[in-house]
C-alpha cells in the first residue's frame, strides 16, 4: 500500500514539509521514501528533521539523494536517515550507471541480497556486510569503481568558490532571460 504525500506549495517554513509527512503517518506506516531534494522544484527537504520526526514515530527514513550530491553540504551519518541512496551520474559528474545505497550500520544484518555473490559462495562467513551485495558477476564495474575518482575531481576545486561562481552565472542568465520581450 504506497501512499503519496502532496507537499503544500508555497511553502512557508521548512517545517511544512515535516508536518505534512508526519501528518499522513499511520500505525501502518513501514518506511518514508523522500528526496533530499526534489527533481522537479529543486525544493530542498529538511532531512535532519525529518528523520528526527519519524525516529520518533519509530519509521525508516529511506532518502533518495541524487540531487544532493556536491549541491548540499552534508554527512550522512549527521542526517539521522536509515538508508541513502543516489545515482552519481549527475551533479558529481560520474559514469552513468554510478552510484551508492547507505545503510545505517543498524540495518546491516537486515539486509539480504536479491542473489548471492562471491561473499556468500566463499566456504567461510563475509567479513563484511556488504560483501554479499557486491560483485554479482560478469558485468563492468568502470562506473561503480569511477565514484572516488569523481569525488577526487571536485574536492581539487574550492567548491564554495565554484558555488558562488555558478550562482553568479545563473542570476546572468535569469537577468538575459528577463530581458527577452514576451
Amino acid at each position: 500500500n504506497l501512499k503519496t504525500v502532496s507537499i503544500p506549495l508555497p511553502l512557508r517554513e521548512p517545517e511544512d514539509i515535516v508536518t505534512a509527512l508526519v501528518n499522513h503517518c499511520s500505525p501502518a506506516t513501514r518506511l518514508l521514501v523522500v528526496s533530499h531534494i526534489t527533481s522537479p522544484t529543486a525544493i530542498v527537504f529538511p532531512i535532519a528533521e525529518i528523520c528526527e520526526a519519524f525516529k520518533a514515530l519509530n519509521v525508516p527514513v529511506c532518502v533518495d539523494g541524487p540531487h544532493a550530491i556536491l549541491q548540499e553540504r552534508f554527512k550522512l551519518h549527521t542526517l539521522g536517515c536509515d538508508f541513502y541512496t543516489a545515482s552519481c551520474h549527475k551533479w558529481l559528474c560520474a559514469p552513468l550507471g554510478s552510484g551508492f545505497v547507505y545503510a545505517a550500520p543498524q540495518w546491516h544484518d537486515s539486509f539480504q541480497p536479491a542473489r548471492l555473490s562471491w561473499g556468500r559462495i566463499q566456504p567461510a562467513t563475509p567479513e563484511h556486510w556488504s560483501d554479499e551485495l557486491l560483485w554479482t558477476g560478469t558485468r563492468d564495474y568502470s562506473a561503480f569503481l569511477s565514484i572516488p575518482y569523481a569525488l577526487e575531481f571536485f574536492e581539487q576545486f574550492d567548491l564554495d568558490r565554484l558555488e558562488i561562481r555558478n550562482h553568479a552565472l545563473a542570476r546572468y542568465a535569469r537577468t538575459r532571460l528577463l530581458e527577452i520581450p514576451g
